[in-house]
């Protein structure tokens, strides 16, 4: 199983006590979200100064967004496709992460159930995203879990532990088992399989990436080179020129000339290594890990 898109946008708006206006199996996902979320999820400065300075109670935004590109939304409905490189998928982890990127959560059971007096395990869950960056980016979205008693690792976790109901509310302590690893050497465990992870991944990217480098590189060079090479043949005539002549106004003239030349082509070499720079720092290939959530879980 992948980490679910739709799953975790659900979830996320459940959290902050927005109202789900769709059906549960609706193709097309509808909510009414809070002033609060809707000011971290729209990005509207300018209208809430507008609403606040008149002291008017704004009207609750409503979404409709859609998680299969194959879903057709009626005619008259603003519907948005979210995936993991969209901008209200992005604005989506971000608010989660400014609300609460550390958490604790218990597996939660009926008073009455057999299991409610059922020692819970520790478990650790890290949501994060992995980008592949170069000239485009690939974005995806990483869950693992460790349990801090037996050290198991369970990729995907976050799709897993959200099959069952789960609460704030503590159970007594004594139901709680006790970690035998530690949250560094968890922490070191999930590096290791994170770093594997990242080596699953087809290299082609990176290959594409890097030969549209040095294919724009190229260009860069040919585009200076050009320039510097009628540049420096012009700095060494008048340099010749002037080991010819001796000392007169048009010596000065020539010296005055060779002067502004060789400003000229350190200015070219300059914006040359500039622009290369600025190349390689676009198109180089590299991985960047962001945890955007990370949350102690206690479960059966």
């Amino acid at each position: 199983m992948t980490f679910s898109t739709d799953h975790y946008v659900k979830r996320y708006f459940e959290a902050v006590n927005s109202k789900i206006l769709s059906d549960k199996n609706s193709p097309i996902f509808s909510v009414k979200i809070p002033m609060d979320v809707d000011k971290e999820l729209t990005h509207r400065p300018y209208y809430w100064m507008y609403i606040e300075s008149l002291g008017q109670q704004p009207e609750p935004t409503t979404l409709h967004l859609a998680f299969d590109p194959k879903v057709d939304p009626p005619d008259d409905m603003d519907c948005e496709l979210i995936t993991l490189g969209s901008i209200r998928f992005h604005n989506i982890l971000n608010s989660a992460r400014r609300r609460g990127k550390i958490g604790k959560l218990y597996q939660y059971f009926p008073p009455k159930s057999q299991l409610s007096r059922s020692i819970l395990r520790p478990y650790l869950l890290i949501n994060m995203r992995v980008s592949l960056i170069a000239d485009k980016t690939q974005d995806h979205l990483y869950s693992l879990g460790i349990n801090l008693q037996s050290g198991q690792l369970y990729r995907n976790f976050y799709n897993n532990v959200t099959m069952f109901p789960l609460t704030e509310v503590a159970p007594h302590e004594s139901l709680l088992g006790q970690p035998s690893i530690s949250f560094e050497s968890a922490i070191s465990i999930m590096e290791e399989d994170l770093c594997k992870y990242v080596t699953e991944f087809d290299n082609q990217w990176a290959a594409q990436a890097s030969h549209n480098m040095m294919e724009e590189i190229g260009q860069i060079k040919s585009y200076y080179d050009s320039q510097l090479v009628d540049l420096q043949k012009k700095l060494d005539d008048i340099t010749n020129n002037l080991a010819d002549t001796s000392q007169s106004e048009e010596t000065v003239e020539q010296n005055q000339i060779h002067v502004e030349i060789s400003n000229e082509i350190d200015l070219l070499n300059f914006e040359k290594r500039q622009r290369i720079d600025e190349v390689k720092w676009q198109f180089s290939p590299r991985v960047e890990i962001s945890p955007y959530s990370m949350v102690m879980i206690y479960m059966v």
